[in-house]
């Protein structure tokens, strides 16, 4: 017999009997999902011996039963003997049941959300009796980025994990610069400061990212697929950090700045723009001056009524510490 485990704060719940298997379902009718909490599958003819465990974690407005639900998870389970761990997005994390892989404390294995992750598994294989069983994480967008900072923070844990649309690893520290990584792409500098080394996992990642995601830029895959298999690198360096081996701290400043315009754009109206990036020819590379032109474009793309299609932003290291900037629309 099989048993469907999920742990819900939600009052209404009903019981059915189907196949010898025990269906334990919420009702969710008058509460929010950020309310709910982890869901847990047990597979059929359960054996601790021979179990394998795969924690799935799910994206914005989802919750954990309803990607339990919609993978198909739970089915796989019961022919492999998985025990599945569904982790729930904290309550507090935002209005859009969102894990915040961009907050700074949710990228350290010592606190915030990855922490909560894997202290609530380790309790749930402690319970079950599946200490020693091999572990498995994938999810999908910021669920994904969850996944790659357990990789990246407990890679003697996981055997292997699968991302979906995800952004990469500590690629934002702020909601702000979320933004911009998602709609443009990680740059060069915005992985240079990590609490956790993505190179110091050796198992296998599966990356997996639709070229026409409107949602977070297809570039992560790419990057992330370096982070994790740095040996593909053509150039590789030493830190010149005093207190850690994994920063390699250089100046870099901006050589080149363009931006590229449709056609039927009118350059006049971007002419400010224009202007600034003749001015910082030569300046320190900056990301508050990246977040500065931005904000001009998006001002003008809104007063304008201009719609923005495939925008994205490319950076390119020329000359060891110049960059090329580029913004395409």
């Amino acid at each position: 017999m099989a048993a469907k485990i999920l742990t819900c704060s939600s009052t209404f719940r009903y019981y059915l009997d189907m196949r010898n298997r025990i269906l334990n379902i919420c009702i969710y009718l008058l509460f929010p999902l950020s309310t709910l909490a982890d869901s847990l599958h047990i597979p059929e003819n359960f054996d601790t011996k021979s179990a394998k465990v795969v924690v799935v974690i799910h994206g914005c407005l989802q919750s954990a039963e309803a990607i339990a639900a919609g993978s198909g998870w739970n089915t796989i389970a019961d022919k492999h003997n998985l025990f599945i761990y569904y982790p729930q997005v904290p309550k507090s994390s935002n209005i859009l049941d969102c894990w915040s892989w961009y907050n700074p404390l949710n990228q350290s294995a010592k606190w915030g959300q990855l922490k909560k992750i894997n202290t609530q598994l380790d309790k749930y294989l402690k319970i079950f009796k599946i200490s020693k069983a091999p572990v498995f994480v994938t999810g999908i967008s910021a669920g994904g980025a969850m996944a790659a900072g357990l990789l990246a923070c407990y890679p003697e844990i996981y055997k292997a994990g699968a991302l979906i649309s995800s952004p990469v690893y500590g690629s934002a520290h702020s909601i702000i610069s979320a933004q911009r990584v998602l709609k443009f792409g990680p740059g060069p500098l915005d992985t240079l400061y990590r609490p956790c080394s993505p190179s110091e996992f050796k198992g296998p990642v599966m990356v997996i990212h639709g070229l026409a995601d409107k949602t977070v830029h297809p570039s992560h895959a790419k990057k992330i697929v370096k982070d994790f298999h740095p040996q593909d690198l053509v150039e590789k360096k030493h830190s010149s950090h005093k207190n850690d081996a994994h920063f390699h701290v250089t100046k870099f400043y901006f050589n080149n700045l363009k931006l590229e315009l449709p056609t039927d754009f009118d350059k006049m109206h971007f002419k400010d723009i224009s202007k600034l990036l003749i001015k910082l020819k030569g300046k320190k590379y900056s990301l508050n001056n990246i977040e500065k032109i931005l904000d001009e474009v998006d001002k003008i793309a809104l007063s304008k009524q201009y719609e923005f299609v495939n925008a994205k932003i490319s950076e390119q290291i020329v000359d060891k510490n110049k960059l090329d900037f580029v913004i395409s629309m």
